[in-house]
């Protein structure tokens, strides 16, 4: 049994458990919502800018692996952020792969002036980025893309795993094709075009500077993480206390002493105990007790 205050701490942990369930829901629907068209960022309202580069090959380290590193354009891209591919799942799935960099789905341009962009719906799946809407809705695929990045130090790797869905970004850097040299020359090769689609239509970045321009729904963001790690720490008190309970020490029950029979139950030829009885005149032990006068009693008979 638990002590009446840890009873009332008990349920005011249900009820803390199930509001914040329901914060964690609320703001899992909410976040990462995109902008309307008002809220965009001017720098985001332009193609990215592409140009010729005088950069020779190099070999670049990072995360404990070596790259072997072919600069093909100078690249300044400003985008919304509409998806991401380093989830925990995802990036258990690329660790050890020669192609373990992070992914950024991002659209500008028009796509932010149409009007539709929430009627878009987008994932990124392994090293691609997918959408999907109703026929009508106006989307353009010049102005969509998805950037695979090679952080240049591991702060940029910092900031870029820390972008999120709604982030309004700037990248500066250069698009590269580059092979991991434990994996030998199988190079991963850049887009040079906005207009391609299918295998081989990302760009591949080599990132030198990350600008977050504006942050997305972050109240949501922050809501989503503080009702995450406060219903695990509810959930991790309301345990606690049922082990407390399962592992208590409970009082043993008193021993009663045997109910005797009723007198008109017992055997015949059996004295019935003076404390059920104590009128009964009787004439010792082993001597069944004369009938009281005015007693309903009755002697079981035997079957013949």
């Amino acid at each position: 049994m638990l002590s009446p205050s840890e009873e009332k701490l008990q349920r005011a942990l249900r009820w803390a458990s199930l509001g914040l369930l329901l914060l964690l829901i609320l703001a899992w629907w909410f976040r990462g919502g995109l902008p309307p068209p008002s809220e965009a960022r001017s720098e985001l309202l332009r193609p990215p800018r592409q140009s010729a580069t005088s950069r020779k090959l190099f070999v670049h380290k990072l995360n404990g692996y070596e790259y072997m590193v072919e600069p093909v354009a100078e690249y300044d891209c400003a985008g919304l952020v509409v998806s991401t591919n380093y989830t925990w799942r995802d990036m258990f799935a690329l660790a050890g792969s020669p192609i373990d960099t992070p992914d950024l789905g991002m659209v500008w341009d028009m796509n932010l002036q149409s009007g539709d962009l929430h009627k878009v719906s987008f994932w990124s799946g392994e090293f691609t980025l997918n959408f999907q809407h109703a026929p009508g809705v106006k989307f353009y695929m010049e102005n969509a893309g998805n950037t695979h990045v090679l952080a240049a130090s591991d702060d940029v790797y910092s900031q870029i795993t820390s972008l999120r869905r709604g982030d309004q970004i700037r990248l500066r850097g250069a698009l590269v094709n580059y092979y991991r040299t434990d994996w030998g020359p199988h190079w991963r090769k850049s887009s040079l075009t906005r207009t391609d689609t299918g295998n081989g239509a990302c760009e591949v970045m080599f990132v030198e500077s990350v600008e977050v321009l504006q942050r997305g729904t972050p109240l949501w963001y922050f809501l989503y993480g503080a009702a995450f790690w406060l219903l695990l720490v509810s959930l991790a008190g309301q345990a606690a206390l049922f082990v407390r309970w399962a592992t208590k020490p409970r009082p043993r029950p008193a021993m009663q002493e045997p109910l005797a029979l009723p007198p008109a139950l017992q055997p015949a030829g059996r004295q019935v105990p003076a404390a059920l009885d104590a009128g009964a005149p009787h004439t010792g032990p082993g001597v069944a007790a004369a009938k009281a006068p005015g007693r309903n009693q009755r002697e079981v008979e035997p079957w013949h």
